[in-house]
């Protein structure tokens, strides 16, 4: 997906992370950089052209910012001599650009699949983690917004090879850096439905000991919230296993374990409303409906909501917490609720009529 197609709040945090700054537009007049430094302004030049041009990134970046003399992009004018297709890996190495650059270049590569290059970039000098923790974040994030899986699956093996060959040279700032972006890149993938390159992700999780332990310190229940924002049932069970167990390979769970949702769970699904995920989450047994869970339903008006809780097995004679023993019918008819209650007695009273008049 061309990342110009991106709405717009997706594409302000990819190109947030791709150069760790503010929001930029994607068209930048040069009325917009007077009074700015030539090294400010050459660099938003930069990333302007970086974002407008897809299929041909590499190629065309360094020849029209050549065009407006901006030569203070790199850390000294000769170098830019030296950069062209096949060498800007080592321009790279030898710290010849400014560091927007560094993450603009690994970025561009991963978005057009040129995976020798992204590798020749990310793979940095003899100390893995030396050069890696500026350029690995941004190639992972283009490579999920362009849907490059194969780029993205060899980027995570060179990772995970690398913290097997070297784990005492991996520093703590550095880890959770990348975890960081790696779990980033998650949340990406559950808003633009890529369950292939979520599924490498979880793998690489679970291979990952150290990885897993950081992204678990910030990203919490936040996988489950945007499941259930972008209605995306099919990672819903992968989130709630990460959220409740720690276990991130959806593959390997039992999918008998039952995982409750949480009270605050079930109002991120009523906020949101979408109906597919409240339904996977009854499939697979990890949301138990409840009375409870109806009278928050129609509460918040939700009743599309409420009618699937009581097609699976909500109880509506069930008591009410801290109501002292009332049901769900009580509360509705002591509300007057003339459209909810009118929804609630064609739902289910049929047979709490027949039981109240037989009881008589």
């Amino acid at each position: 997906m061309p990342i110009l197609h991106l709405p717009r709040e997706l594409f302000n945090r990819i190109i947030h992370d791709l150069v760790g700054s503010a929001r930029l537009t994607s068209t930048l007049p040069m009325r917009h950089v007077c009074g700015e430094s030539r090294q400010v302004a050459s660099e938003k030049i930069c990333l302007t052209v970086l974002v407008m041009f897809n299929d041909s990134i590499l190629e065309d970046m360094l020849k029209r910012i050549s065009r407006l003399g901006f030569t203070s992009i790199f850390a000294r004018p000769e170098h830019a001599k030296l950069f062209d297709l096949h060498g800007g890996a080592q321009s790279l190495k030898s710290n010849a650009l400014t560091p927007l650059l560094q993450r603009a270049i690994p970025a561009a590569a991963a978005a057009i699949g040129r995976i020798q290059i992204v590798h020749e970039i990310t793979s940095g000098p003899a100390d893995p983690y030396k050069a890696s923790c500026e350029l690995f974040p941004s190639a992972l994030a283009a490579s999920v917004a362009y849907s490059q899986n194969k780029v993205l699956a060899l980027m995570l093996l060179w990772k995970q090879k690398k913290v097997k060959e070297k784990p005492e040279t991996a520093s703590w700032k550095e880890t959770r850096a990348a975890a960081r972006a790696i779990g980033q890149a998650l949340r990406v993938t559950i808003r633009m439905h890529e369950t292939k390159v979520a599924n490498v992700i979880f793998t690489f999780f679970s291979d990952n000991e150290p990885y897993r332990r950081l992204m678990a310190l910030w990203c919490g229940e936040q996988l489950c919230r945007d499941c259930m924002r972008y209605g995306n049932a099919y990672l819903m069970y992968g989130a709630f296993a990460y959220e409740h167990a720690g276990n991130y390979d959806p593959s390997n769970l039992d999918r008998g374990q039952k995982f409750t949702a949480s009270t605050t769970d079930f109002e991120f699904l009523l906020e949101y409303g979408h109906k597919n995920s409240l339904n996977i989450l009854i499939k697979d047994t990890l949301l138990d409906p409840g009375a409870d869970m109806v009278k928050t339903a129609l509460d918040k008006c939700s009743r599309d909501v409420a009618r699937i809780l009581l097609e699976n097995g909500a109880n509506p004679n069930a008591p009410l917490k801290g109501l002292k023993g009332r049901t769900v019918l009580w509360h509705v008819a002591s509300r007057s609720i003339s459209k909810t209650s009118n929804f609630y007695y064609s739902m289910a009273p049929i047979r709490i009529m027949k039981t109240r008049t037989s009881r008589r």
